[in-house]
């Protein structure tokens, strides 16, 4: 798999946390379950890739050539098969973009990925421009100019509290209660959840649940250690292994050995 950051100017990084063409030209397709979604996502299936198919709460969902989808985040146990050949601009946003993007309650995107090429005329326009485009700097310049426009809209004052306590999530791995954030935030307990729910479709504790178990997920790839990880997780509060398995189970349907068993290089870069 060959991977290729696009870089994501600044008056975009308040809401993209990261750009990347992803392509793969290999003999056969692997399967993979997906970490929580923490970051909500773009995927631009381009002309020469062959269908990417994600099952999902006994839903699948079929992501084909030429069109974009887009997922909010999620916890729900995601799997996916992703083809031999496969060919996609993948952008990741923070939790809060979704309801900034869509201008809507976060709530309907969280856990219901679909594909948007027709939700609207903008959107069939920018599918237009992407799949017309020759290079992949192209194609990324098209869609920078249509996140610019779609996410430097004013926002209400609220949106702040949200940007703010997602900040402290991110820096304390997701080790900090809500009554810390709400202070952080500037802002009551009560009114933090509710924006949180409009802007990321969940909340504050869910989170902070995905940031901390992503957290140590990915270090248990990066360190296939048994003993490590469960080094790792007691710094991260979980209290033996037990929790620590009820989380793989609840979040991937897997083991640590069975998780760290499949191909991961695609969660390692969500």
């Amino acid at each position: 798999m060959e991977y290729r950051a696009l870089s994501v100017p600044p008056h975009l990084q308040p809401y993209v946390y990261s750009a990347v063409w992803i392509h793969r030209n290999a003999n056969a397709p692997f399967r993979f379950n997906m970490l929580p979604r923490f970051n909500p996502a773009f995927i631009f299936s381009l002309k020469h890739t062959e269908d990417i198919s994600n099952h999902y709460a006994g839903n699948e969902i079929v992501f084909k050539p030429c069109n974009i989808y887009f997922g909010g985040g999620g916890i729900v146990p995601s799997r996916f098969t992703i083809p031999a050949k496969m060919d996609i601009i993948l952008i990741l946003l923070y939790p809060q973009a979704t309801g900034a993007f869509w201008q809507e309650d976060a709530l309907h995107f969280f856990d219901r990925p679909d594909r948007i090429t027709n939700a609207g005329q903008q959107l069939r326009i920018l599918n237009d421009k992407v799949s017309d485009a020759r290079s992949i700097d192209q194609k990324w310049h098209h869609i920078q100019q249509f996140l610019s426009i779609r996410l430097q809209k004013r926002k209400p004052h609220n949106f702040s509290y949200v940007q703010r306590a997602m900040q402290m999530i991110q820096q304390t791995s997701g080790l900090i209660d809500i009554k810390t954030l709400a202070l952080q935030a500037y802002t009551s307990q009560r009114n933090l959840l509710d924006r949180f729910r409009q802007y990321t479709g969940t909340t504050p504790k869910q989170i902070a649940s995905i940031t901390r178990f992503n957290k140590v997920a990915k270090s248990y790839i990066i360190n296939p250690d048994i003993n490590a990880l469960y080094k790792n997780a007691v710094k991260h509060r979980y209290h033996d292994p037990s929790h620590l398995y009820k989380d793989f189970n609840r979040y991937l349907l897997q083991s640590p050995l069975h998780f760290l068993a499949q191909d991961n290089e695609i969660n390692i870069v969500v």
